[in-house]
């Protein structure tokens, strides 16, 4: 279960198969997309310890910021590209019947919803679906909510950690970095450097707990039954026949 999927699989339509095949996918878009998060937090750790508690000298303060503005962006970014593909898995075993969801949850983890068209002359027009766009922090605690359900467990987040208030603010952080209006967007403040590394180690120790609560002896007994399954042995195949191409 540690290996990861070849390119050649067709990815989602793996990911689709089961609760084991999702869970390698999970690994898979994990460790890709954290590779810049660890390398800015590795060089910002480096840097705080060479210069300690005091000033910031000026020659090192643009190094310093750029590392701690990447490892703003690269954080909020890995967030939000993990969160996209654990909502991709939740609606993968919610069709699969691995997963019983409410309407209200179906829907939003779907980012849907329904609008009413008054004006609209026909009466089966005037109900529509459409899509709905989920703030960052609504995405995140519905998806945390019921993503560790997939694989058998209880993984909850402890909310009143200071580590969830820092990750709030580092998502207006960045937003005021990515689109500043004025000079303090861009400057770093004194209290950034440690908000900043809260924040990312915050989020990759919620990862690394909620990972380490899955059922891993269900996970590998489902990869062994959809091991013999004619989808997988298709996929199987195919790979087999490219690599022989």
């Amino acid at each position: 279960m540690t290996g990861h999927i070849e390119n050649e699989i067709d990815l989602e339509h793996f990911a689709r198969l089961s609760v084991a095949t999702g869970f390698q996918y999970f690994k898979t878009m994990n460790d890709a997309l954290v590779a810049d998060t660890k390398r800015c937090l590795e060089e910002c750790l480096r840097i705080k310890s060479e210069l300690g508690d005091g000033a910031i000298p000026p020659t090192e303060y643009a190094e310093m910021g750029f590392w701690y503005r990447g490892l703003a962006r690269a954080t909020m970014s890995y967030a939000e590209g993990l969160l996209y593909v654990m909502r991709q898995l939740i609606v993968f075993a919610e069709d699969r019947g691995d997963l019983r969801l409410s309407d209200g949850e179906s829907w939003l983890v779907r980012e849907r919803q329904w609008a009413f068209n008054p004006n609209a002359k026909e009466r089966e027009k005037r109900i529509k679906e459409r899509g709905r766009f989920n703030r960052l922090l609504e995405n995140f605690v519905l998806t945390f909510d019921l993503f560790p359900q997939i694989f058998g467990s209880s993984f909850e987040i402890d909310y009143s950690d200071k580590g969830w208030k820092s990750f709030q603010e580092l998502i207006e952080l960045r937003n005021s970095a990515t689109h500043p209006k004025t000079v303090d967007d861009v400057l770093l403040r004194p209290e950034w450097p440690n908000l900043i590394k809260d924040a990312a180690v915050w989020f990759l120790g919620v990862l690394r707990d909620m990972t380490s609560s899955f059922d891993l002896q269900m996970i590998e007994e489902d990869l062994r039954r959809v091991a013999k399954t004619p989808a997988m042995q298709e996929i199987l195949a195919k790979r087999r026949a490219q690599r022989a191409g």
